[in-house]
Parts: structure tokens; C-alpha cells; sequence
């Protein structure tokens, strides 16, 4: 081979792995996410989101990093647009700003996942019967809340109501106690709650649980 082959070779693999070198880089990037407090802002498309409370959960996270910030990995929530919502590596929902975070009554749900919690999340059953599922929304949004004491549970589920639409569930958690949980009123009588509660401790809100739902539990215990 004449040394000007052989030059013209050793060029083209040099371009060659220097445009290889240029698409991986431009590809592992991804979007720059600037943090603002508690906002982080995304600098390409100068879209800014802001944490939702952690009782809000993606129900399916993408393969591929979206975009960093300097200490964050963002990602996509499958089937949703990264404009409007995006998650981070622990679980963490980000909605756009001009984006309305929905209550659960505001939540279009589809099912409801009853769950058990070791080093994963595990489904045990699933609630799919629409008229369950809004007996359970309707009496969880509308009971009065009371007092949590944080007595140890005999018996705990994680609750997940899922909003396809948005990709989003909204997670509390059951409770069973070995006791009835009373309460003493004003008037000195004592009033008796049972035993089966919603608690979500990013609302502050201790609730009874639902005939609707308390029916899916016994079946699993």
C-alpha cells in the first residue's frame, strides 16, 4: 500500500470515529434541566416543571433519560407527552407549569391496583368494576379525616388509583388494626371507627376505609 493510500485510510477512520464520538455525545446529552429552588427549569425547551407530592407516581417510567440537571435524571412517562409531565429516578412526578395537578376526584381512573410493598411493589388484585371504583373515590374524598395516631398496623396495602389519561397514580395506603380504633367526642361518649382505614400522609388525611374496597382486602387475607 503507497503511503498516500495508507494516509487516506488512517484518515477516514479518524472522521469516521469522530462523527461516531459526535452522535454519541449529542444522543447521551439529552435535555438541560436548570433547578430554580424546587422548579427545575428544561433550558431547550425553556418548559419549567415543579414536584408533585409523592402520592402522585408514574405508572410506567421510559427506558431512556430524557434530560439532567446537575444531580437529577429525568424521564419520560410512557405514552405522555415530556412537555406536560416527566419524572425523575426515584419515582418523583413533574408536571409543566400551566399544567393543573388533579385530585383524585378530578382523576379520570381507569383501575385501582391493591398492592403489597418489600423491595418492590407487587399487585395482588386489581378493581375494575366502575361502580367499586367510585364508591371507593367518592367515599375517600368525602369522609371527614380523622386523628392518626400511627399505631402499629396488623395489616398494610398500598392503594394505587390509576389515571391512564395522564399516566399517573394516585397512591395511599390501607391499614388494619388488631383493635377497633375509638375516639372520645366532646360530649364524653366514645364513637368506634373499626378497624380498616385510607391513610395519606402527604394530605394529612386518616380515613375510613370503604365497604367497596375492604371487600378486595378480606379476599386477599
Amino acid at each position: 500500500m503507497t503511503y498516500r493510500k495508507r494516509g487516506a485510510r488512517i484518515l477516514c477512520i479518524v472522521c469516521a470515529a469522530c462523527i461516531l464520538l459526535t452522535l454519541l455525545c449529542s444522543c447521551s446529552k439529552g435535555n438541560k434541566f436548570e433547578a430554580d429552588g424546587a422548579v427545575y427549569k428544561d433550558k431547550k425547551t425553556d418548559v419549567s416543571y415543579e414536584a408533585a407530592p409523592a402520592c402522585y407516581e408514574p405508572i410506567s417510567v421510559g427506558s431512556e433519560v430524557y434530560g439532567e440537571s446537575e444531580n437529577v435524571s429525568f424521564y419520560e412517562i410512557e405514552g405522555q407527552n415530556p412537555l406536560n409531565w416527566i419524572c425523575e429516578e426515584g419515582g418523583t412526578v413533574f408536571y409543566a407549569d400551566g399544567v393543573e395537578l388533579p385530585s383524585l376526584d378530578e382523576m379520570e381512573i381507569s383501575y385501582i391496583n391493591i398492592c403489597v410493598e418489600t423491595n418492590t411493589t407487587v399487585t395482588r388484585t386489581k378493581v375494575q368494576s366502575a361502580e367499586d371504583i367510585s364508591d371507593i373515590v367518592s367515599a375517600y374524598v368525602s369522609a371527614d379525616s380523622i386523628y392518626y395516631r400511627g399505631n402499629t398496623p396488623a395489616l398494610t396495602y398500598k392503594i394505587r388509583f390509576a389515571d391512564s389519561s395522564i399516566g399517573v397514580f394516585y397512591s395511599v395506603v390501607f391499614v388494619r388494626y388488631a383493635e377497633d380504633y375509638t375516639v372520645k367526642e366532646t360530649d364524653g361518649t366514645e364513637k368506634n371507627y373499626g378497624k380498616d382505614f385510607l391513610y395519606n400522609r402527604f394530605e394529612d388525611r386518616f380515613v375510613q376505609a370503604p365497604d367497596a374496597l375492604v371487600k378486595y382486602i378480606n379476599e386477599l387475607s
